[in-house]
Formats: C-alpha cells, structure tokens, sequence
C-alpha cells in the first residue's frame, strides 16, 4: 500500500514544528493522552494535530502516517530539532558544586508548579541553584531557558522591559508592555528565571499575569521573600551540606568543603593540603553554615592569610554570628558580616576603588573602571583575587555581585562629596562613549557598535538619568543619536518614547539656552518618530513638524536628520505623499550640503523610498544605487539596508524575480546579522510575495507565516493589517476565493487598515480593490456569505490559526 501511496498522492504539505513533534510521538505508538502530557496539551488540541497530520500526509490511519513519514525521511531527525529554540542562559563562571538534591526536587517541583520561588538571604547561591536548575529543564525537559536579571533595575515598572530584552522580543508598540510580552509568551513552552526579585516584590502582578495567562510558561523566580502569589511553591535554599564536627569521617566529601577547594584552587593553583587543613575548612564552613558567597570570600583570603589566620579572624568578630532568632544556636552567620569582614581586609586603596566601582550597572570594561575610579589593572586584579570582584573571560568585562555592589554603594554614600564626584564621572564616561560609537555605528564597526552599547545599555541609562535630574542638555545630546539607532534596531520602540519623552519634560524650562533647545527639539523629533512605529502618527506629525521648524532655525544638521526622518515615516504612514517627498527632497539636500558620508547614504535610502509612492520607479531605482554604493564606501548596513529593499520593489514592479529575490535575500541577511527586526520581517514578507508571483505557493505560505510571527509577537497592528491582505492575495491565488473573501472581511474592519502599503497607497484601498475583482468570482451567495463570515471572525483566533500556534494558547 505505501508504494501505491507513493505512486498515486501528491506531495506533502509541510508540516510545523509541532505537528512534527507529534508525528515523532506517534511513531513510538504513543496516545493521544500520552502525547498531550509530554507536550503539556490538550488532548483536543492533539486529536487536531494528528488530523493535521492524516490530511497533510494523504492517508486514512496514525499506522499509514508513519509509514509515510518513513518513506519521506520526517522521522530522521531527533525530536529536539522540531523543538523551539533552548533559549538564553549564561555561562557558569565557576564550577557548580553539590546542590543534587536540590536539584533532583526542583526539577520534580517544575513538573507540578508553574511558579517556584528559590528563597533565601542574599550569599546563599539561589542565583546559582536557578541556573543550574534551568540548565537541567533546557538540556534534558527540552525546554527552552531564559535568564532575567533584575539586579541592574530599581524600578517594577521595567520588569516587563528587561524580560522582553532577554527574551530578545522588542516591546515595539503603543499597547500596555504586559499585554505585548503575554501576548509573545502565550503560544510558548519555556521557563523564566526571574533572578534577584527581592527589591521589585511591587511588580510580582507581572509573574502572576504571566503565569495565568501564559500556560505554557513557568517562571523559576530568586528573591530574599517570598512573591505571595496564588499557585506560588517557595523553595528555601539552605547553605551547602558540611560536617557537623570536626572529627567527621572524611570532612572532604561534604559539598561545603569541596567549593572552599574549588575556590582555593582558583586562587592559588598549586595549593595542597597540610595536615589539620581540611578540618579548618570544616571548621571555616560551619562559621559561615555553608554559605556559597561566604565560602568563597573567604577562600578569597588565601593569598593574604593563613586557614588558621581566616579562622581566626572570623572568630574574633562579634557580630559574625548575630541572629535575632531566640531558637538557633548562637554561633550563627550574617552575610553582611562578611560584607563587612572583607571590607576590613582590603588595604584603604582597595576599599576606595571597590566603593567607587559600586557605581556601575551590569559590569564594565578595564577601561571604564579606570576612567572612573582610577583602578589600574593591577588593583583590579586584586580585588578579583580576593573574590569581591569577577572577569569574565570571554566577554572582557567585570562584574560585582548585586549585593556586594550594594554594600560598596553603603560605603560610598557615606561620604557623599565622592559620591557626587564619582557619578559624575560614570556620567561623563557614558556620555564619551555613547558619543563614540555614534561614530562605530555610521561606519565599519556598526555591528562592533550595537554590540558594545548593548553590552553597556544600564549603564548608559544610568548616565542618561544623571543628566536628565541636572537637566544638563550638552551631555544629553551625546546620547541622543546613538540610542536612537539602537532602539530602533533592537524594536525598543515603547521605551525610546519614554526616553525621549523625558529629555522633553526635563528641559522644558524658561528661557532655555541654545543647547537646551536644540536637544529638545531633536527629543521631540525622535519622540514622533517612535511614535509613528507605535501607531500614533497622527499624533507624531504636528509633533515633527514642529521640531523640524525650530531645528531649521537653530541650523543643527543631526537634528533636523532626526526631525524629517521622524515628519517622512508619520507622513508615509497617514499617507501624506507630498509631505513626505518634501521631508526626503529637505533631508537630501542637507546631507549632501553638509557632506556627512553616513547622512548622505540615509538621505538617499528615504529618498528612494518616497519615489516609489508617485511611481518614479526609474528615480527610487538611481537613488537607491547610489545610496548602496555610499553605503559601500562608508562601510557599514544599516541605510542601505532600506535601499535594497527599495531595488527589490522596483524588481519586482519589472517583473524581473530573480532580481528581486536577490534583493530581498541580501537585505534579510544583513538584518539578520545586525538583529534588526523590522528588516527581518520586511525581507521576510517579500521574499514571500515573490515565491507566489512565482507561482511557488508553499515558499510563499512559509515566508508569509514567518513574517506574521513576529509581526504578531511584537503587535504591530499595521504590519499584521499588511499581512492580512497578502494572505487573501495567496489565497486568491490559490483559487481559494472564500478565504480570501473572509480575510479581506475581517481586513476592512481593523482600523490599521488606513495606513499604506509601501508604493500602493492604504491597505484598506488595496483590499477593496481586491475584494472587488473576487465579487465576480463567486456565485453571489458564495459571496455575502464568505463577507459575514469575515465580519464575524475573531481576529486572534484568525492569527492563530494562519501562524498555526496550538490552539491551547488561546
């Protein structure tokens, strides 16, 4: 039968990464029941996929699909490549040590709970426990990991924000943040580690939305308290396992001795044990209760004091054993005695620096560290090897543990001159080189560029916020054009408008200087310019023209860039084709009268761009070639990356496919090297709409859903309206009228609709048009019928379903 099969079916219909995962399972004669508890779905919602897969495949029984599958090599691969990605853990710095048990009942916990809370005082390794734990859900649950650090941020209201950055999802929208991120999490299965949540309980609201509305999440939180959310299973965490005298059988085997050997070692490689050495170290453990943190710092002493000198030492200070609890016996462990114990052992130079490096957010570079404290690399060194401060090896960057940073930041306010003197160098360092890589990012190093800013984006935010509360605009201007590329780049369009908006509201003073002006003029053109992408460009045009007129008067080149790139896109998004061709003629014509290379390669991007709208392929075709070639010269993607894309419409409009496919897949691979979402999607939808104009119907399907995917994940309703109409185009193509019906329908009723297409007016007026050359198409029943049916669709179900997430997520 399966040769007839062969012989006489067509070929196959692609199946989804679900559907895959699915037919793997049915090839190991599994139920439906079985199925759905290993993919944590519903029984339903399985019974579906494996009618799917009946119908893709061409046969009548789960033994047939298998046999076909076998023919067709879909059962070669192992099951984790159907999976998602395994998500975003970093490395382990040092080795991980004991913790089994632990381990073994929160991965059993993690079977039955969706939000686990690791508790514990700060030092206690919760942080650690997590990401192992995590490590454990990625490599064997085949669940994909994240890791969100709260340390850096002092605010509830950006946990949303760092957990989309994480996530790499960009809140790009004008929709509540919570809303975007549940909705990109809703169709997935992975866990959240939620790390250092003991400063931002205020925010727990976020994990409960997540955890009720997102079935398929689970959220591994750290904190010092408990969330005390419903469903919520609190794990305490306890120091490492030690002996409990000093005459234990072989002391050496307990977890807490085998870290202070581990971290002897990584302070003095040839180290060997004395006589009497392991039972000190048991002693050593007992003091600090097998506290990882505690374990470590004083290991860190190895290279200053002898075991017995550390014993010693902890034992001779009084506090070292505090605790309010009447019931515990009294030779007990505080953290911050240790916090306090190291601080007394590092020489007064050592201290000085340590509490000036408190200033910083997320680490920082040997070169920042000393711009701002002075610290040469050799007290750097020092305080690494006395375990206070880490390197990271392969990023190049150090790092202080949250808590003590928070220590050192105690020492440093105490003398609040310093401390004033210290911020403001952070400042002026972040302002130097947010300024710098405004270079690195319109030239060769563009990649090198993002990747450093990102890397130092709290700190730069940090910078950022102390010239935003002393209102001075000369430094604020120094981050203004290089957090605008970023933000774009990366789709943090929510939080480019809050940022912007802020430098707005901080200078709108009396009597401002020139200065003052100018950055808050060039504030507000960015302003609109976020906005547009948000879906407020009605909003955002009398908002650009307006910084575009003062910035005219003012004479300042970068920010009259900023005001016609923002008055062009509300313009192109309201349609308003005469002010956009006068913001990009405007633009060109500064550029090249200012002679700035990288300017010059944008200007003529927008400007290529603006031609298409009139028609003037011939004119969008030269300027965009020239706007590559300078882009060649200048060295680097990001504006050329609108002109290819310009080339690839002006292609596609002679017909000439080849060309337009070229076009369109070298600008999806630069977007994919520079991370650039809205390139991805761009590229992404064109290369579909070339696939079914080459009557390839099953590239287009795929690239159209990947497209949608994000569009859908990051909200953008126009985007998502545009890709509503390019599935009733498929549709129609595939002589499948009454969907394409249907989607038009649905199309007409989303207010997105009003904005255009790029060269062909409104969406709206688009399918209208379409929608109009189907009516003869269909018997006129046919037709009423396929409108209200549209009329009546829900537009997320609708998403769902053309993207193919399960129908759990709903």
């Amino acid at each position: 039968m399966a040769g007839d099969m062969n012989q006489k079916d067509p070929p196959f219909e692609k199946l989804t990464w679900r559907e895959q995962e699915v037919l793997i399972l049915l090839a190991e004669r599994r139920t439906n029941r079985e199925i759905a508890a290993e993919l944590h779905l519903a029984e339903s919602t399985v019974k579906d996929y494996v009618g799917n897969i009946l119908s893709k495949l061409y046969v009548k029984n789960r033994r047939q699909a298998v046999v076909r599958a076998e023919e067709l090599g879909l059962l070669g691969s192992p099951r984790e490549e159907a999976r998602e990605p395994a998500g975003s853990l970093p490395s382990e710095p040092t080795p991980f040590v004991g913790r089994s048990a632990e381990l073994a009942a929160i991965q059993q916990i993690l079977g039955d709970t969706r939000l686990l809370t690791l508790t514990g005082p700060g030092g206690i390794g919760k942080s650690r426990l997590a990401l192992k734990a995590a490590q454990f859900q990625a490599e064997r649950a085949g669940r994909p990991s994240y890791f969100v650090s709260l340390a850096p941020i002092h605010n509830p209201d950006d946990i949303v924000q760092v957990t989309a950055e994480a996530l790499n999802f960009p809140v790009a929208t004008a929709e509540e943040p919570l809303l975007q991120l549940q909705r990109y999490l809703k169709s997935r299965d992975l866990l959240l580690v939620m790390d250092n949540f003991e400063h931002l309980l205020e925010g727990a609201h976020i994990i409960s939305a997540i955890v009720n509305n997102c079935p398929g999440v689970r959220v591994l939180a750290t904190s010092r308290e408990r969330l005390n959310l419903q469903g919520e299973t609190v794990f305490p965490v306890a120091g490492l396992k030690g002996p409990a005298e000093v005459d234990s059988e072989n002391p050496a085997a307990f977890e807490a001795v085998e870290m202070f050997l581990s971290a002897a070692h990584r302070i003095q490689p040839a180290y060997t044990l004395a006589d009497g050495d392991v039972e000190t170290i048991s002693q050593i453990c007992r003091l600090v209760e097998g506290m990882p943190l505690a374990i470590e710092l004083a290991a860190g002493w190895l290279h200053v004091l002898s075991l017995q000198e550390i014993l010693a030492e902890l034992d001779q200070n009084p506090d070292l054993l505090y605790t309010d609890m009447r019931d515990v016996p009294h030779r007990h462990r505080s953290i911050r005695t240790v916090f306090e114990h190291t601080w007394s052992l590092l020489n007064p130079a050592e201290q000085h620096t340590f509490m000036q490096l408190a200033v910083f957010r997320g680490g920082f570079t040997r070169e920042a560290a000393q711009a701002v404290t002075g610290a040469s690399i050799q007290s750097l060194a020092s305080l690494v090897d006395k375990s206070v401060v880490r390197y990271r090896t392969q990023r190049r960057r150090f790092e202080i543990h949250e808590l003590l940073r928070q220590y050192a930041q105690e020492q440093l306010e105490n003398s609040p001159g310093e401390s004033q003197a210290v911020q403001q160098r952070h400042a002026a360092f972040f302002a130097d080189f947010s300024n710098e890589r405004w270079d690195d990012l319109r030239g060769r190093r563009q990649r090198q560029g993002l990747n450093q800013i990102e890397a130092d984006i709290e700190n730069i935010r940090s910078a950022w916020r102390y010239y935003l509360q002393y209102g001075h605009a000369e430094q604020l201007g120094r981050f203004l054009h290089p957090l605008w590329i970023v933000y774009w780049i990366k789709g943090w369009n929510r939080a480019a408008v809050e940022l912007f908006r802020s430098a707005v509201a901080a200078l709108d003073i009396p009597g401002p200087t020139r200065a003052q002006e100018i950055v808050s003029a060039t504030s507000r053109a960015n302003l609109a310019f976020f906005m547009s992408w948000l879906g407020m460009a009605d909003e955002a045009l009398p908002v650009a023209r307006e910084s575009a007129a003062q910035l005219e008067e003012l004479r300042d080149f970068y920010g009259l860039l900023s005001a016609y790139n923002g008055l062009s896109l509300a313009a192109y998004y309201l349609g308003d084709l005469k002010t956009e061709k006068e913001a990009t003629d405007r633009l060109l014509e500064l550029a090249r009268s200012v002679g700035d290379p990288w300017a010059l390669t944008y200007a003529l991007s927008l400007s290529a761009t603006s031609s298409l709208f009139p028609g003037e392929y011939a004119e969008a075709k030269e300027l965009a070639e020239a706007g590559i070639k300078q882009s060649a010269e200048v060295g680097e993607y990001f504006s050329s990356l609108i002109s290819i894309l310009t080339l690839g419409q002006v292609a596609q409009v002679d017909k000439d496919y080849p060309a337009a496919r070229e076009h369109y897949e070298r600008a999806l691979g630069a977007s994919r090297q520079l991370g650039f979402f809205w390139g991805i999607e761009n590229a992404t939808k064109y290369l579909g709409q070339i696939a079914y104009l080459e009557g390839n119907y099953a590239e287009a399907e795929t690239r159209f859903i990947d497209s949608l995917k994000i569009a859908y994940d990051f909200g953008l309703n126009r985007d998502i309206a545009n890709h509503l109409y390019e599935f009733a185009r498929l549709r129609a193509f595939q002589g499948n009228q009454e969907e394409a019906v249907a989607l038009l329908a649905l199309l007409l009723r989303l207010p997105a609709s009003r904005q255009t297409r790029l060269g062909e007016g409104s969406i709206r007026a688009s399918a209208r048009s379409l929608l109009e050359g189907l009516e003869p198409k269909l018997p006129p029943e046919q037709f009423s019928s396929a409108v209200q049916r549209g009329a009546e669709m829900d537009f997320d179900e609708t998403l769902r379903a053309l993207i193919d997430l399960p129908a759990s997520a709903a």
